[in-house]
């Protein structure tokens, strides 16, 4: 036999060796799970739960990832156990036990909410919605979905500042910063939470607010998935009754009048703050382009006047547009905008307002969507979406976040391209042409004195620096808190997913 041949059977044996110790060490792991919580909630493949599990991210890819077990702890005290029987494994500097934690896997960045040989612990049995006495603060299980949230609510005539879909997860769209509806009054989704429950990487279960932990709770606010497992937000709530929303469609050929419109909107110095707007330009391989906005305004008002430029000035396809309640809005939405079984992709950046801008980031998107027309069932959007001034100075108010935006830098818009398709053997393609399509769009902002750093981390692309987005204190202040409450860097080292504070060596 010759060298090369001794040599390469060697290694063939190592590598097989290596994968099969490996797998031992998943099976012990995910045993060690079942005997530590019950073998119940553990779920393994070649079941009907495990499928189910894995079936029902939002995006296709995330879903086809296969961990070795699911685990779904049914409350706090669960997840505590997880948690330091994950630690007590995981002490070897390499991790033998990797994970990924689960909300509601609405995310597109693969790998941020699940993985593939390891452990995915899904919080969805973790989801009651409770209000206290008084009625002023929602205890929201970080496994809910924002409709179920909102049928406990809206019937109090109340509501808390969550995702716009019913679908949309709790603790991604929370940790994650939060754009809503009512931002233009409250700020965003973590400005809003009083306190948060969360395991720690010891296993203990704590709590962060303006009281206890204050710098975990400021962490906490953007700061992701980076410092433990959150099984709790309790939300402030504000009273919303019936109130006017929903969209109008236009034709593809309005949208430069439409763009017009929306700079001008988001630009108002007297910007009413009961008003919410989407802008999205959409391509469909069914329907070709289209254009939507989306609406809110917190007053039972049938088309208020300020949105007279986009309701009366422009011609529209179809309007949808009632005065209805923010659990109608949530399905309707939902069901419009995340079908089934589709690949999904985004990315983001944010800009000024700045008309002429604008329109040349639409210029470029069009000249972009024929790149990656060959993808089957393609749905390509480019939307739009106001950061008013006192949008921005709502954070402060409710004792800030590490989300590293002012008032001083208002108004903004956060642009976000979304690509849904079927077609596996597009994922390179268009990866690579939404990437340079913002290098573009990042490029001309920078050259007209127009951009912001800030990335909006639930609409950004895995080579997104959205940390460092957030500003050199705030990443100070997100480093401290995880050397402060993570010390070993459980959640740096053990759990890979997400976009991380500091990474392991």
């Amino acid at each position: 036999m010759s060298q090369f041949a001794v040599t390469f059977l060697l290694a063939t044996v190592l590598l097989q060796t290596s994968i099969s110790a490996a797998s031992q060490s998943m099976e012990h792991c995910c045993a060690a799970l079942s005997a530590s919580i019950g073998l119940n909630k553990v779920l393994f493949p070649n079941t009907t739960l495990y499928d189910e599990s894995a079936t029902s991210y939002f995006a296709q890819q995330e879903g086809e990832l296969s961990p070795y077990c699911y685990v779904k702890p049914t409350s706090s005290s669960d997840v505590s156990i997880i948690a330091k029987t994950l630690f007590q494994l995981n002490s070897d500097p390499i991790p033998v036990c990797p994970f990924a934690v689960r909300g509601g896997g609405h995310h597109t960045v693969i790998g941020i909410a699940n993985i593939h040989d390891g452990i995915t612990i899904d919080l969805g049995n973790i989801n009651q919605t409770i209000l206290n006495s008084d009625k002023t603060i929602a205890s929201v299980g970080s496994g809910a979905r924002w409709g179920s949230v909102y049928s406990t609510l809206v019937p109090e005539g109340l509501a808390v500042l969550g995702g716009r879909e019913s679908g949309i997860g709790v603790a991604g769209f929370t940790t994650g910063g939060g754009i809503s509806y009512f931002g233009a009054r409250y700020g965003f989704g973590c400005d809003l939470v009083s306190n948060f429950e969360i395991v720690l990487a010891n296993g203990s279960i704590s709590n962060a607010n303006a009281r206890d932990n204050p710098d975990l709770f400021t962490a906490l606010k953007g700061g992701s998935n980076n410092f433990g497992i959150v099984t709790r937000f309790d939300l402030k709530t504000f009273e919303l009754g019936q109130y006017f929303g929903g969209s109008i469609y236009y034709l593809g050929s309005e949208s430069p009048q439409l763009i017009d419109a929306f700079a001008a909107f988001t630009s108002n110095l007297n910007f009413d703050d009961r008003a919410g707007l989407l802008l999205s330009i959409i391509y469909t391989a069914s329907e070709g382009f289209i254009t939507a906005c989306t609406f809110s305004y917190t007053e039972a008002i049938e088309n208020p006047p300020l949105f007279v430029n986009f309701t009366s000035a422009i011609p529209s396809l179809l309007s949808e547009t009632s005065v209805s309640n923010l659990s109608y809005f949530a399905d309707e939405l939902g069901g419009a905008n995340t079908p089934d079984n589709l690949r999904q992709t985004s990315i983001t950046a944010t800009v000024k307002p700045v008309v002429s801008l604008l329109q040349q980031i639409y210029l470029l998107w069009n000249t972009t969507v024929p790149l990656i027309s060959s993808a089957e069932n393609l749905i390509c959007s480019l939307t739009l979406q106001p950061l008013p001034v006192s949008f921005l100075n709502a954070g402060p108010l409710h004792g800030g976040n590490v989300l590293g935006l002012s008032s001083s830098g208002g108004p903004l818009v956060v642009l976000t391209l979304t690509v849904q398709y079927t077609s596996k053997s597009s994922d390179e393609l268009i990866a690579w042409t939404t990437r340079e399509l913002f290098r573009k769009i990042d490029a001309l902002a920078k050259e007209t004195a127009s951009s912001n750093p800030w990335k909006y981390l639930n609409y950004a692309d895995v080579t997104q620096d959205v940390i460092g987005s957030y500003g050199a204190t705030n990443v100070q202040k997100l480093k401290a808190a995880s050397a402060s409450f993570d010390p070993t860097g459980f959640f740096q080292r053990v759990q890979p997913g997400g976009f991380k504070v500091r990474r392991p060596n």
